[in-house]
């Protein structure tokens, strides 16, 4: 009957009078959700809607969208709220406030009406702009009327709307109501409550008769009608906007029908208001408004009115003088309360009538529930905070703060959580929070008659008040209990004392008791929260008046009264205004209440208080209940003297003053202050309230085990306690007793008695056991007589011991007979007698058994003197499988003899220990042996026959690896025989790795011998090798025979291969006699045989140390001492000329090793040999052999990683990592050990502290070798040589190379030494014996050789000074330039070395004196030589070898440079010194004309060396032009022999010229000499060098590099054949007497057995036995490229 009902009339309306238009419709589409809305809006587009009327400005959102969506259909708002532009959308308001103003009107001029009520929907722009002008019009009428409003959230809501109208009729007094919701709930509420109403959006008056006095009815026919003909009339475009916002000008509205209540005065008015708003009169809006905030609002309109925007969307706020009640909050129907009590509920005070009147209101109202949370306040902040958010998690309605102590934290919670109703029970404060409710009880009128009723009882002189703490509450109750008792007896006195807590039981009766027996107070009241003083006066048989409960009720007549607390009226009347939503209503009307609201009771009376007294008492109740208070109505003095003057208008205190400021004592009251005690007595003391200091001390034999006992507590029965304060009674310890209660110390049990701990009797001890005085372990029982002794009497203080060696099977043997052998002795007759090694023997035992691993002989006919000692005699065995454990002689099965160590006859070693039948195959596996080897040896001959000069490096590594795999299977076999127990599934890998190690078990000799015999099988592994070579013999004899060659090198090649690969199992072998462990019985064994006795005729082992000593003479001696003859000679037969053949023959031993550690074979074999010693020399100990066979290991690979000595690195690797596994083995191996005993333990220590010896030796011997050189220190250099880089390079390496020859010391050059700055320095400082300073233009220039120099000057190096031709002596001036030349950063460089600038000039200065030897850079090399020899003489260097150079005639290679570059020509003399050791062939320099003519004939190469200026070197020109003219250079015209040319660029700053810079520089090399065809045959000689490809050579690089480069090099003289490895030369001959034997060519064998120049370049390795011919150099040995990838 409001908003939808009216725009569904006026729908009908339209399909009327609008001729073909039809509609339908859906309901309360605007509680549906957003999928639903869309759903009803997609259905209507679907049908093909025309016209789409959404009817509230709720779904302005989705209109704009639709609107966007579908622009085919015309969209119409009505109430719409915006439009985003969209030309399909027409939005359409009504001008309400029109009728608001109207309706405002006709309220105010109603008789009598003062105020007026507003029920507003929703808090925005329309419904204010309503409200708004209801106000205004009812202010045009009435310009004092008021009006209050209140907002139900929502434009349709009944329920929420007509409990809105009762509170305003009801509550705040509204005469009339007004709304503008949408349905007539108001209405119908006015016409039942008989109030009156304005209607909104229908009749009301029609509906609800004359109390509705009229209504603003929203006409929307003419609207709906004027757009949708606009829709069929195709004129929506000139019609969607004309209908915006219409009022009375538009019929958009109308006032209903007018209550016959309303004067036709009133309606005249009223009609001529709406004539002036359709006329179009409006002037509603038209000023400045201030709303309730304060705020100015000004119209914006040119007319000075509000604008239609304004109006619409902005109008959000309230005239000034509308009381705005805001939302409202509704009735609930439940409503959950949380308590935060003060104390605990059973406090029978504060907290306990609050949780009465708690429990009270759950009971009472409906809906009501709670819940609470005891001792809040003695909880920390976080605790009560932790408390308060749990209650508003829960979602409390109400929290209730039980205590003026949560003043505080309630006003900080009600501001943070303004939608809870906080209640709190005597806050002291509200910091104007409206949800914060304070609450007090006026107390001081109970205590006033609580005064009188005391000091009314016969006899009362004095009365005591304990007084909680000294705030305004507990003083105003004091005084008023003063007060009373002063009205019925002037001459009464009063004493207080304080406790300082309201809740405090223990102070209050300490108190209380004070009071009592001290002060003389003949009856205590008191204001805490716990009734302990109403206790204790009933104890005492005292007075009491009870607080906050019925302390009579509960304590009897001798408490008087009670003021007990009645919080049950003010709970439900707050927690129900909660209930009912109007807590803003009611939340201060119970601040300060008493007797008036029944918050106050006497409680019951004691019998003792007569009746005239009750009368008195109840009189006084009655004037405080009818509201007359007069206690505190004069003035007061308090104990000061201070005079307290009320403030209140009838002579009274103010509340404000009794809540707050009423913080003093009366005039006349003994106060004692704040009572100090000890917060609670210490165990071990009493409390006593009459002592001054309160704790009192428990006595000796008492104790006290709580704080704050009122008693002490005697000892009992068997406890003591010695001292006073004790805390508790000690038990009597063991061996002690106390017979009475009360002991303050125990009594000792005598000897051969006990006691536990608390005992009053001692206990006599029982047979087989004893207790003896002393022993702390033997008081509280008796002891059992330990093992191995025995009691047999009753009360024995000690046991009796068993004779030695026997013991007793159990503890507390009571008899003699018990005593039997002991563990490890077996008992023979009436002794015992020891087990030794390898016997196992448990307690009692008459026969020993054998422990696994060993084996026992029982000696039967031994006379019975010695069978006390010899009656057993035990053998270790080679394995824990071949003798296991069992009776004495037990052996696996299969296996007889000593030690169980040979196999029965036809049986073979098997799995297990255990020896097996061998059955008809048995012999199979050791023929097939045989034959195998014998074709391993023949296919071994065979493939020594291969070529070494075709095999390439990877076969060469597979050849190595397999040896080094072989010598490890073989190692691994030595190793094996350490005496430790392996474990599978190590032990079967070793077993199969035997027959490599000669262990002829794993072929199963035995089945093809027929018995296993030691000697015999140990024949047959001496004997394996010469069958081998029999084998061998006989099958090349066969060979010779049918005309084969048989070479005898192939032979020797083919069985040193056999030999190292099967060096150690030779060695184990024949060393097996000399490998003897010891017995447990004092004989020692053969360790792979224990049943030979070593060096005893028993098991033949003497005849097998005869083969023995012939194996080791044979095998390892021999063949190590044939290796060392071989390797001692090979240097020597290599420099006689013999290397050859001596290479091809004993190509087994040297052709897997690089030349330079051909003697490593020598060092594999000892390793190998050391390797098969160690389990013999170390034979005692197997701990000793693990770690002898570690160190032998860790120093041959040491060795071994030292050297690198195999050919490949790969071989390299592959023996390091085989090393390395070997050492990896030696801890596991430590884990297989027994458990050491003293013995091991002691080669264990003596073998850690060698070691420890040996590192600090070390350490201290470097330190000692460092210190002797820092103070006596040895040149390591013969000369240093100091240069420009960049001027002398060339010129100091030629030095080093003409002067290194004539030193045994080697020649210091930077380029090829130098690893860091401070190793520069410190060499000239400590280790050269000469400077030799190569002078040239820039040298002393350069801050380096400053440095150098300097050095040498202050360390007294002698100076060698080599003025060059560009060198001239620095004058002083010169100095001081050189100073400033180096900038801050260098000196800073120089000054870390020790060099100064008043250094340098210093040294430059000395060098100027010293003498000079000159040297001529561009002098003929023949005289640089002598200056070199001369210089090398300063330096006091032999120059006995020094060579000088020799006249030649012709030459193979000729070298040309730039003639006048100093530096070219000292590359020339390198290069040729180089290429001529490398290439063996005649090497010169042209550095004239004539020079290069006469070599023009001979050369085969003409080697150019390419540097800056060359082309343009007139020197270089003549010796070119002079080649080119005999027709040898390869231009034009040259002979068909001409040479080839090879080109060098050794310098990076060389400038290859084109065509034109070619003809140029060839005018200026032939500049005043020459004629045109001169120039153009240089110009070709020019172009043909430039075509060929340069090889790069860096004379400033390392000498490494440069050798390399240089080798590279000389591959270009392919018609000198192969060339030796550079690196390779340098690393044997390093400039000294080369042990390689260079005869010249001529010594060659065939010329075509030279390898060809892809040979040479490193795809093969070439060998010398390919070549013929040893002079090549031995370098041949190794390839070219692997050498240069594993050194550089």
């Amino acid at each position: 009957m409001g908003w939808t009902y009216y725009q569904n009339l006026a729908r009908s309306y339209v399909d009327v009078r609008v001729a073909g238009c039809t509609s339908e419709y859906v309901e309360n589409v605007a509680f549906m959700d957003d999928s639903g809305q869309k759903t009803v809006l997609d259905e209507f587009v679907t049908k093909g809607c025309d016209n789409v009327v959404l009817a509230s400005g709720v779904f302005s959102d989705i209109a704009n969208e639709y609107a966007g969506k579908h622009p085919n259909i015309n969209w119409i708002g009505a109430g719409l709220r915006f439009n985003q532009g969209h030309t399909n959308l027409a939005t359409a308001h009504i001008r309400s406030y029109q009728g608001k103003f109207v309706a405002g009107m006709i309220a105010a001029s109603q008789p009598g009406v003062k105020r007026l009520g507003y029920v507003m929907a929703l808090r925005i722009s329309e419904p204010m702009r309503d409200a708004n002008a209801f106000f205004l019009g009812a202010k045009s009428v009435n310009p004092d009327i008021k009006m209050t409003v209140l907002t139900v959230g929502s434009f349709y809501a009944p329920r929420e709307e007509r409990i809105a109208g009762l509170r305003l009729y009801h509550l705040y007094g509204a005469d009339v109501l007004t709304y503008d919701s949408d349905s007539d709930e108001i209405c119908k509420l006015a016409a039942e409550e008989g109030r009156l109403v304005i209607g909104h959006k229908s009749d009301c008056t029609l509906r609800h008769g004359d109390t509705s006095l009229a209504s603003t009815i929203l006409n929307w026919n003419d609207i709906f009608e004027t757009l949708v003909q606009a829709e069929k009339d195709g004129l929506w475009k000139a019609k969607w906007q004309s209908l915006e916002f219409v009022g009375f000008e538009a019929s958009g509205l109308t006032l209903g029908t007018y209550s016959s209540k309303v004067a036709m005065a009133t309606r005249t008015i009223a009609e001529a208001k709406v004539a002036e708003f359709a006329a179009g009169t409006d002037r509603v809006f038209c000023k400045n408004f201030t709303d309730i905030n304060g705020k100015i609002h000004a119209p914006q309109g040119a007319d000075g009115c509000f604008t239609s925007a304004q109006l619409l969307s902005e109008l959000d706020w309230l005239h000034e003088g509308i009381q705005d009640l805001g939302v409202m909050p509704m009735p609930k129907d439940k409503v959950h309360s949380c308590y935060a009590f003060f104390g605990p509920i059973t406090d029978f005070g504060w907290t306990y009538a609050h949780n009465f009147a708690r429990n009270w209101v759950d009971a009472h109202l409906a809906g009501s529930t709670s819940e609470h949370v005891e001792n809040v306040y003695f909880m920390d902040r976080a605790g009560q905070n932790a408390t308060l958010d749990g209650f508003v998690a829960k979602g409390c309605d109400n929290v209730v703060l039980g205590s003026g102590t949560f003043s505080e934290i309630a006003n900080e919670y009600a501001g943070r959580y303004p939608n809870i109703n906080w209640i709190g029970a005597a806050l002291w404060f509200n910091l104007g929070h409206t949800n914060l409710a304070t609450t007090f009880i006026r107390a001081y009128q109970g205590k006033f008659i609580a005064g009188m009723i005391a000091a009314a009882q016969p006899g009362v002189k004095k009365l005591g008040y304990v007084m909680a703490m000294r705030i305004s509450e507990p003083m105003r109750d004091a005084n008023a209990f003063y007060l009373g008792a002063k009205f019925v007896n002037p001459d009464i006195k009063m004493t207080i004392l304080t406790v300082g807590s309201f809740y405090a039981p223990r102070e209050e009766r300490i108190a209380g008791l004070r009071l009592y027996h001290v002060h003389g107070a003949d009856v205590i009241a008191y204001d805490s929260d716990s009734d302990e003083v109403c206790k204790l006066a009933a104890e005492e048989g005292k007075l009491s008046i009870g607080h906050k409960s019925d302390c009579t009720v509960s304590w009897g007549n001798s408490n008087l009264a009670s003021t007990i607390f009645d919080w049950r009226a003010s709970f439900e009347l707050l927690i129900k205004a909660t209930k009912d939503g109007l807590w803003s209503a009611f939340w201060q009307t119970v601040e300060f209440s008493g007797f008036e609201w029944n918050a106050l009771s006497m409680g019951t009376y004691s019998t003792r208080v007569d009746m005239a007294t009750r009368y008195k008492a109840e009189a006084k109740i009655a004037e405080f209940a009818a509201g007359t208070d007069r206690v505190f109505c004069k003035n007061f003095t308090d104990t000061t003297g201070k005079i307290h003057i009320p403030a209140g208008a009838d002579g009274c205190f103010t509340d404000v003053q009794l809540v707050s400021q009423l913080a003093w004592l009366h005039d006349g009251i003994e106060d004692l202050g704040e009572m100090v005690v000890p917060k609670s007595c210490p165990r071990g003391q009493r409390r006593d309230a009459l002592v001054a200091g309160l704790c009192v001390d428990c006595t000796a034999g008492s104790y006290a085990d709580t704080e704050d006992q009122t008693q002490c507590q005697k000892c009992h029965s068997g406890l003591f306690a010695s001292s006073n304060r004790a805390t508790a009674c000690e038990i009597c310890p063991a061996g002690t007793f106390a017979m009475g209660a009360g002991s303050a110390s125990c009594d000792a049990c005598l000897n051969g008695t006990y006691s536990t701990g608390g005992s009053s009797a001692c206990t006599d001890c029982p047979v087989g056991k004893y207790r003896s005085g002393g022993s702390a372990a033997m008081l509280s029982s008796c002891l059992i007589c330990d093992i191995a002794s025995y009691s047999s009497e009753s009360g024995s203080s000690k046991c009796n011991s068993c004779r030695e060696r026997r013991t007793t099977r159990y503890p507390s043997a009571t008899t003699e007979v018990d005593c039997i052998c002991a563990e490890g002795y077996y008992s023979h007759g009436s002794d015992c007698f020891r087990c030794g090694e390898g016997m196992s023997c448990d307690i009692g035992t008459t026969v020993p058994q054998q422990v696994a691993g060993f084996w026992i002989e029982t000696k039967a006919n031994v006379s019975r003197r010695l069978a006390t000692s010899m009656e057993y005699s035990v053998f270790k065995c080679h394995s824990v499988q071949e003798c296991p454990a069992g009776p004495p002689g037990t052996c696996a099965r299969g296996r007889t003899g000593k030690a169980c160590a040979v196999c029965m006859d036809m049986h073979y070693k098997g799995d297990g220990g255990e020896c097996n039948v061998c059955g008809e195959s048995g012999p199979v596996p050791a023929i097939l042996a045989v034959c195998a080897a014998v074709f391993a040896v023949l296919a071994l001959y065979f493939f020594s026959a291969v070529d070494p000069s075709t095999q390439m490096l990877t076969m060469v590594t597979i050849i190595a690896c397999m040896g080094q795999l072989a010598t490890m299977v073989q190692a691994l076999g030595a190793i094996k025989n350490i005496q430790i127990s392996w474990v599978e599934p190590v032990k079967s890998f070793l077993n199969v790795l035997g027959l490599l190690t000669l262990d002829l078990d794993v072929i199963r000799t035995t089945c093809l011998l027929g018995v296993d015999s030691p000697p015999v099988k140990y024949l047959s592994r001496l004997l394996v090798y010469p069958f081998l070579v029999l084998s061998l013999a006989i099958m090349l004899g066969i060979m010779q025979f049918v005309g084969r060659r048989v070479d005898p090198d192939r032979v020797i090649n083919s069985q040193g291969v056999l030999i190292l690969i099967f060096y150690i199992s030779l060695a184990v072998s024949s060393l097996l006699p000399f490998h003897c462990v010891p017995n447990p019985n004092g004989t020692s064994a053969m360790s792979t045989n224990p049943s030979v006795i070593c060096w005893t005729s028993e098991g033949n082992h003497l005849s097998m140390v005869v083969m023995g000593v012939f194996g080791v003479l044979s095998y390892p001696v021999f063949i190590l001492g044939l290796v060392a003859w071989i390797t001692w000679q090979f240097p020597k037969r290599i420099a006689a000329g013999g290397g050859i053949q001596l290479v091809k023959r004993y190509r087994w031993l040297f052709s897997r090793f690089k030349l330079e550690t051909y003697f490593y074979g020598l060092i594999y074999l000892a390793r190998n040999l050391c390797i098969a010693l160690v389990p013999i020399v170390f034979a005692f100990s197997s701990h000793a052999q693990i770690l002898a066979t570690t160190f032998v290991l860790v120093l041959t690979a040491m060795i071994q990683v030292l050297l690198w000595p195999w050919r490949t690195t790969f071989a390299n690797l592959s023996d390091m990592l085989i090393n390395i596994m070997l050492i990896l083995i030696m801890p596991g191996m430590c884990l297989l050990l027994p458990e050491s005993d003293a013995k091991q333990k002691e080669v264990v220590a003596w073998y850690l502290q060698s070691l420890l010896f040996v590192a600090l030796v070390s350490v201290f011997g470097t330190i000692a070798y460092m210190a002797y050189r820092h103070f006596w220190p040895s040149a390591s250099y013969g000369a240093f040589l100091s240069h420009h880089k960049g001027g002398a390079a060339n010129l100091a390496r030629l030095f080093k190379m003409k002067l290194a020859p004539l030193t045994a010391l080697e020649i210091f050059l930077d380029s090829d030494e130098l690893e860091s700055l401070d190793l520069l320095y410190d060499t000239v400082r400590s280790h050269v014996k000469n400077l030799i300073l190569l002078l040239t233009k820039e040298t002393l220039s350069r801050m380096w050789c400053c440095g150098e120099i300097t050095t040498a000057v202050k360390n007294n190096v002698p100076i060698i000074t080599v003025p060059c031709d560009d060198y001239v002596p620095p004058t002083d001036e010169d100095l001081e330039i050189i100073e400033k030349g180096w900038n801050n950063e260098q000196w800073a460089t120089l000054a870390t070395m020790g060099v100064m600038p008043e250094d340098m000039k210093a040294a430059y200065k000395h060098i100027r004196a010293l003498p000079q030897l000159r040297f001529s850079r561009f002098a003929p090399f023949a005289e640089q030589l002598a200056a070199i020899e001369e210089i090398a003489k300063a330096c006091r260097f032999s120059t006995g070898n020094f060579r000088s150079e020799q006249t030649v005639a012709r030459t193979d290679i000729l070298l040309l440079g730039a003639v006048n570059d100093a530096e070219a020509m000292c590359a020339c003399q390198i290069l040729r010194e180089e290429c001529q050791k490398l290439t063996q062939v005649q090497c010169s320099v042209a550095s004239t004309s004539d020079e290069a003519g006469k070599f023009s004939d001979s050369a085969e190469y003409v080697v150019v060396i390419l540097t800056k200026g060359l082309f343009k070197d007139s020197g270089f020109a003549r010796s070119l032009l002079s080649f080119a003219r005999r027709g040898r250079y390869p231009i034009k015209g040259a002979k068909e022999a001409a040479a080839e040319v090879v080109t060098i660029l050794a310098d990076q700053t060389f400038d290859f010229p084109n065509g034109e810079q070619r003809i140029e520089a060839a005018r200026i090399a032939l500049r005043g000499s020459g004629q045109e065809s001169d120039l153009q045959v240089l110009v070709d000689c020019y172009e043909v060098t430039l075509k060929i490809l340069a090889i790069h050579i860096n004379f400033c690089a390392s000498w490494k590099v440069c050798s390399v480069q240089i080798e590279e090099l000389c591959r270009r003289f392919k018609k000198y054949g192969r060339v030796s490895s550079g690196n390779v030369a340098s690393k044997i001959n390093s400039q000294r007497p080369s042990i390689i034997d260079t005869r010249s060519s001529k010594d060659c064998i065939q010329a075509d057995e030279k390898p060809s120049a892809a040979e040479i370049d490193g795809h093969t390795d070439v060998h010398p036995s390919s070549i013929g011919c040893d002079s090549d150099s031995t370098d041949s040995l190794f390839d070219h490229k692997n050498m240069i990838e594993t050194r550089l």
